[in-house]
């Protein structure tokens, strides 16, 4: 599975592509083309169950994840935790907290995953001791509102996947893979009133996530790139001016957007494949992409267009408290395990909120399987208001 897109060029990244595999294969049941992918997909509940389509939108908490120009609600100290599990038992831990006062908003978050315990082995075989692999993901961001209509933000990102240290390949001693990456967004937005009973807001997203070194497991070998993304998309929002006992009846917010995966790779005549860096890869990463199929090397070609995963999302919310939310992905061919369905209901209760997912696919290659993405998932987010109120 690991293999669909191109030969390894190194034994150390089949090995590593291998054990991945094995503990969290529905993350890269398309196509391995990038390093670390417990960090490719979105894990915040509200986010995902609106199809991860609400990339123009403030003050949501998983707004690091996709557009950092929208990290932070005005004076409340917003905290989150939710934990999925994935295939064997592993499981994801993902928790933050954010903030904003008056124009500048920021948050931190970590996604942990602890692996079981593995038994490293020498090439002859014999056992060489005990290890416990673990990945982790840290971010911390902040968002500045250059105006009432415009927002810009900036993320930066410490990524750790010890996967099979102190084991050896070929003489060479695996370590732990390092990087840093960034994101970097904007949002802009403009409100206006409808026959005195609605404010209407739209906005306009657009970011770039997870730019950022290849990441390595030996000192020699090539690396792998990180999944840097493109995200971009509209959203409106419209809430009813009437209210009942200081709360608005009703709001209506909705989103189409885009994203694609940035990678780019070059196939040798020797059969290897080249792999850049992430200024290499922003320019390069908009062509035709190539699949090769390694049964019998024939290659596949995908147009820009083809490359794009589309997403829709609604929420509908009563009281300010209750939401009902719908959401929608298409990966097309090229990213079909990125189809996806969904919905999801919320309820706030201000100091504690309680946010439900129910996701599944809709590629017949993966319809019916739970996985990370497509199954039940439950959030829990706290609120402190700083400011008195």
């Amino acid at each position: 599975m690991c293999l669909k897109k191109y030969r390894l060029k190194h034994l150390i990244g089949l090995i590593t592509c291998l054990l991945i595999a094995g503990m969290h294969s529905e993350i890269i049941a398309q196509p391995a083309v990038t390093g670390v992918p417990f960090i490719k997909n979105t894990l915040d509940v509200r986010l995902q169950s609106l199809g991860n389509s609400f990339v123009s939108f403030k003050g949501l908490s998983g707004m690091h994840q996709i557009n950092p120009a929208g990290v932070g609600r005005k004076d409340d100290l917003g905290l989150y935790f939710t934990s999925r599990e994935s295939v064997s038992d592993i499981r994801f831990y993902d928790f933050g907290a954010s903030f904003k006062k008056e124009k500048l908003g920021w948050s931190i978050s970590s996604r942990i995953v602890p692996y079981p315990r593995q038994n490293n082995t020498t090439e002859g075989g014999e056992q060489s001791g005990s290890h416990k692999p673990l990945e982790f993901y840290q971010n911390a961001s902040v968002s500045f509102e250059l105006s009432k209509k415009w927002s810009v933000g900036f993320g930066l990102n410490y990524i750790h996947s010890d996967l099979a240290s102190g084991a050896e390949v070929s003489g060479e001693e695996i370590k732990a893979g390092r990087a840093l990456s960034a994101d970097i967004g904007t949002i802009y937005n403009t409100s206006f009133s409808v026959a005195d009973s609605w404010l209407i807001q739209t906005g306009f997203g657009i970011s770039i996530t997870d730019f950022g070194n290849l990441v390595k497991y030996t000192d020699n070998a090539e690396g792998d790139p990180l999944p840097m993304k493109f995200r971009t998309g509209l959203g409106l929002e419209a809430v009813y001016s009437g209210d009942w006992n200081g709360f608005k009846v009703i709001g209506l917010s909705s989103a189409v957007s885009l994203s694609k995966l940035l990678v780019a790779l070059e196939f040798e005549e020797n059969g290897s494949v080249r792999k850049f860096g992430p200024f290499q890869t922003i320019i390069k990463g908009w062509g035709v992409y190539k699949e090769q199929n390694p049964n019998n090397g024939e290659f596949t070609e995908y147009s820009l267009t083809e490359q794009f995963i589309y997403h829709a999302g609604m929420e509908l919310t009563f009281l300010e408290s209750f939401s009902f939310r719908m959401g929608y992905q298409n990966g097309q061919e090229l990213n079909d395990f990125e189809s996806l369905s969904s919905w999801g209901i919320g309820i706030d209760l201000y100091y504690l909120a309680i946010d439900y997912v129910n996701s599944s696919h809709t590629s017949e290659d993966y319809k019916g399987q739970e996985t990370l993405t497509g199954s039940e998932y439950l959030q829990l987010k706290g609120r402190i208001p700083l400011d008195g109120k």
